[in-house]
């Protein structure tokens, strides 16, 4: 089945937000947001040199970033401050004491930002911990069935816990929370579970100090192994000096879809992503496609992107051919008709496609402009003027010169040849 999806300035305005947040990671120039767990309590080994293993996942206390999700964001950890690029360490082994480190968190396009903490290796910290963890979960969590079910890991609902004697072991159950920590690490949902759940994270530390979160679980039974079906033909309008992104959804039919687990793409535009931003340059056809990542199902499609060109102010540039010749009576008896194009040497505009631009053309600059020029004899002209016009009837010039020479057969001092033909003969 045929279908059209126009994607015109009212859907700008309906997705706006979304079409903003793609803009602000394309490229990504601001660093993620550092926030780190301060006071931190580690509990020394009881053999050996009585040190603590220093994870700088510990310290964090819910950093962020607009671009970069939680889960994707590094953390690096160095003792002291006053450095201004972050380290490559991820731990640090430090003895019983005191001690200020500065917690590093990187982005996907690497940007970072830093801040700092104190932490106390104790030789007793559980024995005398009595502060439960600061238990910190997503709020909504969707999941998605994978040939009828799916596993939710309680560390998926982790949004920046934390403990002073870290670090807090997560675990989870089904609601309502129980008088103490559960021991489950892990839930398995069906399609029985189809909607809405709640559930119970919690975080947990060696001294069995135990906080409780509660999430909301969205179990979604889209179509995610197979069954995917592309629309055969998706126009996307882009205005001038516009942009329009374009995600799987708008290519999918029929459904529903896992669209999170979808990219798009096509090799022009670079390696498949969540999806794909026009601009008015890029007006042309492409065959695009879908992926759903988990399984490598994938399906094309054919996208249509137009330029609407609708305030373009911008003239085109003009460029001429340097200098051409043509022979005399190419359309008759001593005429030679030059259509404009044909003194175009690749004139382009910021909007308008070359197939859609005006090409005019004039002998002399006070003459009128035509779209051919008409020659009824040998010369050399040299004031030939190109006029070439966007959608939006601005116009720019350049100048040429054209040479008209006599045909090939001229002179022509030989008379035609004349060859007698006897009538038909018939012989008895």
């Amino acid at each position: 089945m045929n279908k059209l999806l126009i994607i015109s300035f009212l859907c700008l305005m309906l997705f706006g937000l979304r079409n903003e947040a793609a803009a602000q990671c394309n490229p990504d120039i601001v660093p993620p947001v550092a926030v780190c767990a301060d006071g931190l309590i580690y509990q020394a080994s009881a053999t050996g040199n009585q040190t603590a293993l220093i994870n700088a996942g510990d310290f964090d206390a819910g950093s962020s970033d607009n671009c970069t999700s939680q889960s994707q964001l590094s953390f690096f950890i160095e003792e002291g401050t006053g450095n201004s690029t972050p380290p490559t360490t991820t731990s640090l082994e430090l003895g019983v004491g005191q001690y200020v480190v500065t917690l590093w968190v990187v982005d996907q396009a690497g940007n970072h930002s830093q801040c700092w903490s104190s932490l106390t290796v104790d030789p007793n910290c559980s024995a005398t911990d009595v502060t439960p963890p600061v238990a910190a979960c997503l709020s909504n969590y969707s999941l998605n069935l994978i040939n009828g079910q799916a596993t939710l890991q309680a560390i998926s609902l982790n949004d920046g816990s934390y403990d002073n004697c870290p670090s807090p072991t997560q675990t989870i159950e089904l609601a309502p929370a129980s008088a103490t920590p559960p021991t489950t690490t892990s839930l398995v949902f069906t399609a029985s579970d189809f909607g809405q759940t709640e559930v119970v994270y919690w975080a947990v530390d060696a001294a069995g100090n135990g906080t409780p979160c509660l999430s909301t679980v969205t179990v979604d039974t889209c179509l995610s192994s197979g069954g995917m079906v592309c629309n055969d033909l998706v126009t996307v309008e882009v205005g001038y000096q516009e942009t329009v992104s374009l995600y799987p959804e708008g290519v999918l039919e029929g459904g529903p879809y896992c669209y999170d687990q979808m990219v798009i793409g096509h090799a022009l535009f670079g390696a498949p992503a969540p999806f794909m931003t026009f601009t008015y340059n890029d007006a042309g056809t492409y065959n695009v496609q879908v992926t759903h990542l988990p399984t490598g199902n994938s399906c094309w499609g054919t996208l249509i992107v137009t330029a609407n060109c609708t305030g373009d102010v911008l003239p085109p540039t003009a460029v001429c051919q340097s200098q051409m010749s043509f022979q005399l009576s190419m359309n008759g008896p001593d005429l030679t008709i030059l259509q404009a194009g044909m003194l175009d040497g690749g004139s382009f505009d910021d909007c308008t496609g070359f197939n859609d631009l005006v090409f005019e053309a004039q002998v002399g600059p006070i003459l009128p402009t035509m779209t051919e020029l008409v020659f009824t004899s040998v010369g050399t002209y040299t004031d030939i003027v190109l006029w070439v016009g966007d959608q939006e009837g601005n116009f720019s010039s350049c100048n040429t010169t054209v040479n008209i020479v006599a045909p090939s057969c001229s002179p022509d001092t030989l008379s035609p040849s004349f060859v007698y033909v006897p009538n038909d003969t018939t012989v008895d």
